[in-house]
Order: structure tokens, then sequence, then C-alpha cells
């Protein structure tokens, strides 16, 4: 074709030398195909496109044909490429829909209008100061749908960004930091699930050049020069390893040295916390053979024979292929002159779907593997599904993403920017993923506009909000070291308590290791008491229990540990028996709830007015008292306890024949702790009825600590009723009040109420 301009006066050497090559190429691998259809579509691009200027000031038109080029490598079909040169033409000039649908079919025009409706994905984060998430996962329910109607479509858009990546160079320093942002939050992980793996590795290159450009070029530099100086080695090794294939009758496609893309050793860099030096695979050789998967093992075996294999660094990719259905051997060898040097062996075929992944189910010359197409295949019927049930977009994005990533969740700020985040992420590990002073004073969050717990798991595509606290500086709760998924998240919280006070880092371990021992469903106050923990001391390399707290706030020691021993040391006390001085009492009446005993302020007790309570309390089973409570002590000098109970309590009268009385109340700071509350339960006895109370209760959380079962007049009788004493935890008489009137709701329940001794004596004598 010759030379020529349009309307603009624009010369067009230059896209029309690029046509011309797509055209060639195209003919080449398909001698059929509809020349002229090719060329109405540039013509038309060209003069919808005419005047346009891309920022670095060359035609547009340039862009369209590049990436169709970028198709053409993938070896995509005809309509494809056609699709591809008319991508921007219905979004950026006068060109309608349905004047491509007439010249150029169904097929390309669905895909030009699917390219055009899912654009807008590209241009939210710009928005600043908007709310407009719920746009952002329409766009992306557009995307993932229009994908599972012809994932040609999704290639072509990752072939469009791949272009916009290579000419970023022209745009401001914030445009390049936001697309290079957006491109490895979002794209890269796309690419990669279908298999895209020229296309991710060059994407991921050009992300690290534009958002660590002074990395970038240094590693480069490393990189090359190191390969410089090892080439001939790698030639020497290269040259053998073909020799030794030919002589055992394998025939070789290709054999070639190449290093790691600069991208992944820069991860692996950071990961590792080392240089470039620290760094033993740079080099690599690839072997692709003519051949089937056994033949792989072959090669893999003289490979072995002829160099030394370094085996802990063996991945076979070809019985168990990655998620994406790469299939290849990796080994590393000792080559010459001791470098490192991994060995990839694969078949054509798979190097091949390596190459073009998705892209190779409508173009591979022979029949791709049955199994890549049917997991493909199955997870677009997956999507596909999806999008026709009654689900809106967020509900929609969230499980297209979990699907798509398995070991990743891709969440969106409030403002539609993508955040990559480990499966299991919380809203905090989000927080600390925006910002690590985010993360200190993150004290609630909303997730898809719902207020949700801060250990809530965060799903794909949900919208995160954090609710910041209103005090400045404020400071990580101990508990998000408990919530937090990512390593990251977690070295930033213990980096703040590291850098705290030697009291602030004791209360933290204190309150986490308290939280995890609740968490486990047992009692805090049981197993922490003082005298568990001295003997806990002795198997520890700390001086005192303080220090233990403050080791483990900065993670220098390992709870799951610390919690095992003070079971083991809890069920020895159990086993030996009650503590001397409680034997008779204990040998009286049999344990019905479990103790609460230790310092009164540990058990969230003060003395009336608000004085700290030192000396030592027990709070009484007899009577159950619960936060929201009245109170009154007896101090038993004897037994130099404060024994607390409700004011109405028969037992209390008791006790101050020993002792005397002392005012005591809740200190309010009980939110991390759980107390035994004795009810009462009056019903029908059916069959069922308990199920239904105890199914309740687990269903809410609430431990139940004991229970006692008994009916009357008799067992047969058809008016037999049922009462049942049950021990459940709760933090307070709120949340008792609560429990109490959900089991009343239950069919068949009549009566529901807190339980107390019948008479003095009865029940709750000293150490029951």
């Amino acid at each position: 074709m010759a030379a020529r301009s349009v309307s603009s006066g624009t010369d067009y050497y230059e896209a029309d030398s690029l046509f011309n090559d797509i055209s060639n190429r195209l003919r080449a691998r398909m001698p059929r195909f509809d020349g002229d259809r090719l060329r109405n579509a540039y013509e038309l691009a060209l003069s919808a496109h005419d005047g346009q200027l891309r920022k670095d000031g060359s035609p547009y038109i340039l862009h369209p044909l590049e990436v169709a080029e970028i198709c053409m490598d993938l070896e995509m079909d005809a309509d494809s490429i056609i699709a591809a040169i008319l991508h921007d033409v219905v979004e950026d000039t006068s060109v309608r829909l349905n004047q491509i649908r007439q010249l150029f079919g169904n097929d390309v025009a669905n895909m030009v209008d699917s390219l055009t409706k899912i654009k807008k994905i590209d241009f939210f984060a710009r928005f600043t100061g908007r709310n407009k998430a719920s746009d952002q996962a329409r766009n992306l329910q557009k995307l993932f749908v229009a994908m599972t109607n012809d994932y040609r479509v999704i290639v072509i858009k990752i072939a469009d960004r791949l272009h916009n990546m290579k000419t970023l160079g022209s745009m401001p320093d914030h445009k390049r930091i936001r697309i290079s942002r957006e491109t490895l939050e979002f794209y890269i992980p796309i690419a990669r699930r279908l298999g895209l793996g020229t296309v991710t590795s060059e994407l991921e290159d050009l992300v690290f050049q534009f958002l660590f450009p002074e990395e970038y070029a240094t590693l480069k530099k490393q990189v090359s020069t190191y390969f410089h100086e090892h080439e001939q080695k790698l030639q020497e090794m290269i040259s053998t390893t073909r020799g030794l294939l030919e002589r055992n009758e394998i025939r070789v496609a290709s054999i070639y040295g190449r290093s790691k893309h600069l991208w992944s050793i820069h991860q692996k860099m950071e990961i590792q916390g080392v240089g470039i030096d620290g760094i033993y695979d740079l080099l690599a050789i690839r072997i692709v053979i003519e051949g089937q998967e056994l033949d792989c093992y072959r090669v893999m075996g003289l490979v072995h024979g002829r160099w030394k294999p370094i085996f802990e660094r063996f991945r076979d990719f070809v019985a168990s292929p990655k998620e994406n259905g790469y299939q290849t051997l990796h080994t590393t060898v000792i080559g010459p002159g001791g470098s490192w040097v991994e060995c990839q062996i694969r078949t054509e075929s798979m190097d091949y779907e390596a190459r073009q992944g998705i892209a190779a189910h409508w173009s591979y010359k022979e029949k791709p593997q049955l199994a890549r197409i049917v997991k493909d295949e199955s997870w677009l019927e997956f999507i596909r599904e999806l999008s026709e049930d009654d689900v809106n977009s967020e509900e929609f994005v969230a499980r297209t993403r979990e699907s798509l990533h398995g070991d990743q969740v891709l969440v969106l700020s409030p403002r539609g920017e993508v955040v990559n985040l480990p499966a299991g992420a919380t809203p905090v590990d989000f927080a600390y993923y925006i910002h690590t002073n985010l993360g200190h004073s993150i004290r609630g969050a909303k997730v898809n506009g719902n207020h949700v717990p801060l250990n809530y798991e965060l799903r794909n595509g949900d919208v995160v909000e954090v609710i910041k606290a209103r005090e400045e500086n404020a400071a990580p709760r101990p508990e998000f070291m408990m919530m937090v998924r990512s390593p990251k998240s977690m070295l930033k919280i213990r980096k703040y308590f590291k850098a705290a006070s030697r009291d602030e880092r004791i209360s933290a371990g204190r309150t986490l290791l308290r939280q995890l021992i609740t968490g486990q469903g047992l009692y805090p106050l049981n197993l922490m008491a003082n005298d568990k923990l001295a003997m806990l001391l002795k198997t520890m390399k700390v001086r005192s229990i303080d220090e233990m707290y403050s080791k483990i706030a900065i993670g220098e020691l390992e709870t799951s540990t610390i919690i095992s021993e003070l079971k083991k040391i809890h069920k020895l006390r159990v086993e030996q028996g009650p503590v001397k001085g409680r034997q008779a009492d204990a040998e009286r009446q049999p344990r019905k709830v479990s103790l609460l005993s230790g310092v009164g302020y540990e058990l969230g007790l003060q003395l009336a007015g608000g004085q700290l309570m030192r000396s030592r309390a027990e709070i009484r089973s007899c009577c159950t008292p619960v936060p929201g409570d009245k109170l009154y002590g007896v101090h038993n000098r004897a037994d130099r306890l404060v024994y607390v109970h409700r004011l109405d309590c028969p037992r209390l009268q008791v006790d101050l024949r020993e002792g005397s009385l002392v005012e005591v109340e809740w200190s309010g700071q009980t939110e991390d702790k759980r107390y035994p509350a004795r009810i009462r339960v009056h019903s029908l006895n059916r069959v069922g009825l308990l199920f239904e109370v105890l199914r309740f209760l687990s269903e809410n959380r609430i431990n139940l600590g004991g229970a006692e079962f008994s009916s009357s007049p008799s067992a047969v009788a058809t008016d037999e009723m049922a009462n049942f004493d049950l021990i459940v935890e709760v933090a307070d008489m709120h949340e008792l009040k609560q429990v109490m009137e959900v089991i009343l709701k239950i069919e068949d329940v009549y009566g529901v109420e807190r339980a107390l001794p019948e008479e003095p004596g009865g029940e709750g004598e000293k150490g029951a």
C-alpha cells in the first residue's frame, strides 16, 4: 500500500507499513482469510481516528494497530484482529456500533461493544472525591460477563493494556504510577490466570520500570553484566546438553539460555531480603523437545546425570500443573564454573501454552490438552452461571474474583482503587496496606456499606471503608495481631509495640494472650492464674511474667506454645485434685460452676468509690453474678479471700458468719472477659427441645459451662414438664438477658429465670 494521507494531511506511512505487516502475517497463517474485510476495518479506523494524536505526538491509529499486532503474536483469529483495530472507534469517534455490525458481522460488533463498555474501568480510578464503588463493581461485572460470552475480549483488553504500558513514558508521573499500580493489581493477575505467560512477564517488567525506576535501572544493569560474564559458559552448557540429548535420540525443538525477567528477580530479592549476590539462579536454560510428557522426565534424568542437581529446588509442574494450566519441569543444577542454572524442560505443546495461555485454545494446530480446556471452560461456565443469577454487582465481583485468584483477594476502596491482599485478609490488613497510621487507628469498618467486625474475612470485590479513631496518633490494639493475615501488617504492628513503653507492651501481651485463650473457648482467668504462670516460667527463658507479656507483644514468643503449656499445667493440677484446705468442702458438694478467682481488679472488680481492688477475690458459683448485677463481698480472713455475691443471694448471709462485709462493684474493665451465669429453663419435655436450646447457644458462640436436667412428675406422663439448669458464659447482664429472651421464644419454653440456691447451705459451699 502506498504512503498516503486522509483529510487531516497527516502522513500515515508508518501505519500503512504496520497494517501491511499484520495482513501478510495473517495471510501466511490463514491463507483463506478475507483480506478485503481486514483492509476495510483498517480504512474505517484510519478515517475515524484521522487527526487524533497520542500523548507522545504520534498518530492515534498506531495504537489500535499495535494492539492488533500483539493479538497477532498471540495468534488470535481474524475477527479478533479486526476487533482490535476497531476497539476504540465507538468510544472515541463518530462511528456507531450498528455500522460495525453491518460491515463486519455480529462477532466483531459484540467484541467492540464489550470493549467499549468495560473501558470505563481504566478511567474510574482517576475520579477523586466521589464515591462510585458500585459503578466500579458494575464495570467489573461487565468485564467478566463479556469474557464469558467471548473470552477473546479480555485477551484484546490485556493486549490494549500492554501497549498502553509500552507507551507510558509520555504520561505525567502520577498517571504512570496509577496506571502501573492498576496493571499490577488487576491486569497482571488476570493475564497470569489465563496463562498468558509472555504477556504477563512483559507487563511485570514494565510495571517494575515505572514504579521503581531506580531499582529497575540498577537491576537491569547488574543482570546484563552477570549474563554477559556467564554467557560463554552458558553456551557451553547448552551445546553439551544438546549433544547429550541427541545421542540419546531425544528430538530437540529448541534449547536456549535466558536470564530470569527482572520483576521476578526483584520480588525474590524483596522476599528473601538479599541483594543480587544472594540470588543463585539468575541463569536459566529452556529445553523444548518434540515428544510427550514422559520424554520430559527422560530429559531430566539425562541432565541430572551430566550436571549435579540441587534436589530441593526441583518443581514438577508437569504432573501437577499450576492453576493456569502451566506445565514444565523446573530443576536447578550446578553448571560449568559452579554457577547455578535453572533448567526448564517442556514439550512443544507445553511451550506453546505457556506462552499463549488461553489463546492457544483457538489457534493451536494440533488438538490442545483436554484437561486445560475443561478447566478453563468450567471456570468460565461458573462465571456465566453467576451472571445469570439475581445477584448485585458487588456480590458478583466478590465471588468471581474469589474464583479467579484463589490465594489472593482483590478489594476496592470507596474510590474504586483496587487493593490486592492475601486470602483471609481482614479490614485491618486493608487499612495497613493503605498506610501504617491508618492501620494503627482503625476502630471499625464497613464492607459494601455495612458495618462488619474487624476480624471479618474479606472477599474478592468487597468495597472496604475504614472507620478511624477520633484521637490523633492512635495506637494499634493488641487484638489486631489476631486479625491480620498479611505478614507486612503483622510486622507494622510489632514494630509499633517494639517502640512503645514497657508498660504498654506488657498490657498488650497480657490482653493478646487472654483473648487467644478466650478464642479457644477457655477461661483466661483460670489458665492465667499467677501460680500457673509461675510454673510456666520454669520452662521458658524469661525472668518474669511481665517479660513474657512484653515478648508476646513484639512476637518473640509463640502464643500457641504458651497456651499449650498452660493447658498441660492446668490438666496436671486438675488430675492432682483440689488444693489443700478445700478438700472437705469439695467432697461435700460437687463443683457445678467453674470458679472465678484471682486478684480483684483482674476479675473486673473494684472497691466502692472506684478504689483499685488488689486483694484476691472469688466470684461465687452459688449466684453467678455478672457485670450489671449489684454486688456485696464478704472478706474471709481465714481463707484470705473476698467472696463476691449478688445482692439477692441467700448464701451471702451464710458467708457473713465467717467474715466481714465489703462493698464491691464492677470496674467497667470487663470487655474482654466472660462470666458463668446459671439460668433455669421451664418447658414441656419434648424430643429435640434441649437440642434447639443448645444449637442456639452454639450458633451465637455462647459457651456452655454445664447443664442439669430433670422432669416431673414422671418419665411417661403425658403432662410431663422439664426443668433444666444451664451455665452460660456471657460478658454482662445485657448479653445474659438477650440469651434468656431468645430461649424464651423457643416453642414449648414457658419460663426462663436466673437460678439461685433454694436455701442457704444447699449450694455454693466454699470451693464449690
